[in-house]
């Protein structure tokens, strides 16, 4: 065999392996917490670190940080249903 040929195998073998990586980053990228809130949505996290899953996690008055795509912190005064989910009103202070 000459050493083009092994040259050749690895040259393959070195794209396979990167098209394959490629796959994987852009299935991760689709995953990402990041990419959610790119697209708007927002996350609520406890005082205690803890991710706030239902409207029943939070409390009127309650403190907790909102973590959106440009980043900010809130805090409830009032909490309505609405519709399949929830609407908080801010809170004043009062």
């Amino acid at each position: 065999m000459s050493w083009d040929l092994f040259s050749a195998a690895g040259e393959e073998a070195v794209r396979d392996w990167r098209d394959r990586l490629r796959e994987v980053a852009g299935k991760l990228q689709v995953l990402s917490p990041l990419n959610a809130l790119a697209r708007g949505f927002a996350i609520p996290i406890s005082p205690e670190r803890r991710l706030l899953r239902s409207a029943r996690a939070f409390a009127p008055g309650s403190a907790f940080t909102l973590t959106v795509a440009a980043g900010s912190e809130a805090r409830i005064r009032e909490l309505r249903a609405e519709g399949d989910g929830f609407r908080l009103e801010p809170w004043d202070g009062a």
